[in-house]
């Protein structure tokens, strides 16, 4: 009996696909042709904020994010104008790091790519009240007063006292985390892209929300955040080893994720909004140049691997393996 009667046929007929170019020129070009239609808005600034690859990179990030996140809504959203907003976002983030002199100053009259910040923000909100309005704009200036915190300008005595903090309290950790302005940020944005009113999302479950994003984003992270040696990584306060802080942060935010699913205060749309939010952030510290040049997945090695799945044990296994395989076909070439 043949179980796939009845099934389309799954060919994959992709003309040019090999292991060396998996897309295959039909997809390759298709990509570079949405890249430039969706994903590379606005004008090159003369003098962009921190550089024209970040910039670029940002743009990315966001045009993913959307997409997965918020991959439909309502048809008077402008989703370009969205996309440079969180891009925006992303590029004040390097900012905090690497521009000299780092403050908000006259944020709205500022140009990026090639209009005015506040000229991007009406066309981000547009759809949505004056309230929704205020809010993200508001996000920006709270991410730079809390970018801020961090600055050379300031003493490293300021510094070592919000160490001090994150190490003793989770929750302040999770509070100032959240302030960085990027989190509640992205939700809010990518909420007005899906036609969601988060004022309709009962408050703790947009916390929670914020928490395993957090956590995800952190952990699927963790390699470039330590590189960074940051003080906002969850790995830094997480007690126990390598392993066992992983561990204790995918069991939290994948039970927060099935609390979201089980809940009966969420509409449907609501708890799909929530969840794409936080398994959208894990897929993009992958697959987004911004974060993907070195993941731990990168450098992942299958003789580093101390704790085996649970069904590959001593017990008989009935099928051969790749080695054996390998082997096999050797000896006959």
């Amino acid at each position: 009996m043949d179980k796939h009667a009845g099934l389309p046929s799954a060919d994959f007929a992709l003309p040019g696909s090999t292991w060396t170019d998996l897309l295959g020129p039909r997809r390759r070009r298709e990509a570079t042709e949405r890249m430039a239609r969706r994903c590379w808005l606005g004008e090159e600034d003369d003098k962009p904020w921190v550089s024209r690859r970040v910039d670029r990179d940002a743009l990315e990030m966001a045009y993913t994010l959307l997409a997965l996140i918020s991959p439909t809504g309502p048809p008077d959203r402008d989703r370009d104008a969205i996309i440079v907003f969180g891009a925006m976002s992303a590029v004040l983030d390097s900012a905090g790091t690497k521009m000299s002199g780092f403050t908000h100053g006259d944020l709205l009259e500022r140009n990026f790519r090639g209009s005015p910040v506040k000229e991007w923000a009406r066309r981000a909100a547009r759809g949505v009240d004056q309230w929704t309005a205020d809010l993200m704009v508001a996000g920006l200036y709270q991410q730079i007063r809390q970018l801020s915190e961090n600055r050379v300008e300031r003493t490293l005595e300021e510094s070592a006292e919000r160490h001090r903090i994150n190490r003793d309290n989770y929750r302040e950790y999770l509070r100032w985390r959240d302030h960085e302005g990027w989190y509640f940020g992205g939700l809010l944005c990518c909420a007005i892209a899906a036609g969601i009113d988060v004022r309709n999302i009962p408050t703790h479950w947009i916390d929670e929300t914020l928490e395993a994003s957090i956590l995800a984003f952190d952990i699927h992270g963790s390699l470039r955040h330590a590189c960074e040696d940051e003080l906002g990584h969850s790995l830094n306060y997480l007690h126990g080893n390598q392993h066992q802080q992983v561990t204790t942060a995918l069991g939290a935010y994948t039970e927060i994720l099935l609390r979201i699913q089980d809940t009966d205060e969420l509409q449907a749309r609501e708890k799909e909004y929530l969840i794409r939010f936080v398994t959208g952030i894990i897929t993009a510290a992958y697959g987004t140049s911004r974060y993907n040049r070195t993941t731990a997945v990168h450098v992942a090695r299958p003789e580093d691997v101390t704790v085996l799945w649970s069904q590959i044990d001593d017990d008989p296994l009935y099928r051969y393996t790749y080695t054996e395989a390998t082997s096999a076909a050797a000896s006959k070439d």
